[in-house]
């Protein structure tokens, strides 16, 4: 790695990752690794193949560069190799003998045909951990289907719980299923490492794009379904099981997010807006009356929260003797200044040589044995050299790899 970057260190430090990966979901699952400080080698074709680097957009690119790449490959060393040239199979081979990891996001059947099987990995290293992603899996009669996170979404079923009844089903507006997938492939990766370094045994992953978010967020969906034939109604801000919860407008326009299910929460909540009296009402009287009578509620609600300014709502609610959990719904720019975010330090200033400093997320969960962004995404190959001479070759093997197109 040149030494102008900053070396990744973490709980995984001497874990290596070899990743074949493209778009979202797999970059984001090598990326969750380096975090934690794995040392992560990501692989495209000479030039610069994977589609990340192309998601362009008014407010997703500065100078020509995908501030997605910059996210989903930080802290990713940048190797180009040519797994259609024989020679360039043979750089790959060296680069898996000293992995730990094989993380790959293409459609089933890719790395097969381009000689690299599951078998003969396993085979040539037992304890390798080979984890695989793709839209729809790799099996099952939709498996050779290319895979987007808006149609798994679609597959999952999970836009039929978000959404306003007037509008219908909606997606949230990020690679969601993407993210997600990632998360789950990194989460099942960790536990086949530890099994490994406790064995020598490796695993063999297959993560789909729409069963993370099924497993997640569609569960209690399908029980109640399979035990009462029930199948949920578009709900907006609200929930079917839980209230008061919901969006609510302050007089000054902002729009609070509350919700107070439990029953001390909703009695401190009623005591908070003057109206003790709602504790025993019978509409009222516990969780499942009020989601029978949520309407009801939520127009008794509205008008008290329409009837002040935000700050003197978030002071009444937060009083310590209240306690009542509401926030605004805030903004990037809100964020920059929150002094939460900022006592936290939930988010650094990274250098960037292509773009400049970029405010990254530090990370989600924190370990006192280190994990942080240290560089964001790089330029396609820009640790080819490096990466080549920490497997042995030499600089005039480098040059004639480089001029047959190896890598």
């Amino acid at each position: 790695m040149p030494s102008t970057l900053p070396h990744p260190t973490g709980p995984l430090t001497g874990i290596t990752v070899v990743a074949s990966t493209v778009q979202i979901a797999g970059n984001f699952a090598g990326m969750l690794l380096g975090l934690y400080g794995a040392k992560v080698i990501h692989v495209e074709a000479p030039q610069g193949s994977d589609p990340v680097r192309a998601l362009h957009g008014p407010d997703k690119s500065v100078n020509g560069a995908s501030l997605w790449q910059k996210f989903v490959h930080a802290n990713m060393l940048q190797v180009t190799v040519n797994l259609k040239h024989e020679r360039g199979k043979e750089v790959f081979r060296r680069l898996l003998r000293g992995a730990d990891v094989f993380l790959e996001s293409n459609r089933p059947g890719v790395m097969d045909r381009l000689g690299f099987p599951d078998d003969e990995l396993r085979r040539d290293h037992a304890a390798l951990v080979i984890t695989h992603i793709s839209g729809y899996g790799r099996t099952g009669p939709l498996s050779q289907r290319p895979g987007y996170g808006t149609a798994l979404g679609a597959l999952s079923g999970y836009p039929n719980i978000n959404g306003h009844p007037e509008t219908g089903p909606t997606f949230v507006q990020s690679s969601f299923e993407d993210l997600l997938s990632g998360w789950a492939a990194s989460h099942a990766t960790l536990a086949a490492l530890v099994h490994a370094r406790a064995s020598g045994e490796g695993a063999i992953i297959d993560t789909s794009l729409f069963e993370p978010v099924f497993f997640t967020l569609m569960a209690d969906v399908m029980m109640a379904y399979q035990r009462l034939g029930h199948l949920p109604s578009l709900h907006g801000n609200t929930l079917d099981y839980a209230a008061p919860r919901g969006v609510y407008p302050s007089r000054d326009g902002r729009s609070l997010a509350l919700s107070a299910s439990s029953q001390p929460v909703w009695e401190h909540l009623a005591k908070a807006i003057g109206r003790p009296d709602l504790i025993s009402d019978p509409r009222f009287l516990d969780n499942a009356a009020r989601v029978a009578n949520s309407a009801a509620l939520d127009a008794l609600l509205r008008p008290w929260f329409l009837s002040r300014d935000a700050a003197e709502i978030l002071r009444i609610l937060g009083d310590p003797g209240v306690g009542v959990p509401c926030e605004p719904i805030l903004t990037a720019a809100e964020i920059t200044e929150h002094p939460h975010y900022q006592a936290r330090e939930s988010f650094k200033l990274v250098p960037d040589a292509e773009i400049g400093e970029l405010l990254m997320p530090s990370a989600p969960a924190r370990i006192s044995t280190g994990g942080e962004v240290v560089f964001a995404g790089q330029p396609a190959g820009l640790h080819t050299e490096d990466v080549l001479r920490g497997l042995g070759y030499s600089p005039d093997e480098i040059a004639a790899l480089q001029r047959e197109g190896a890598v």
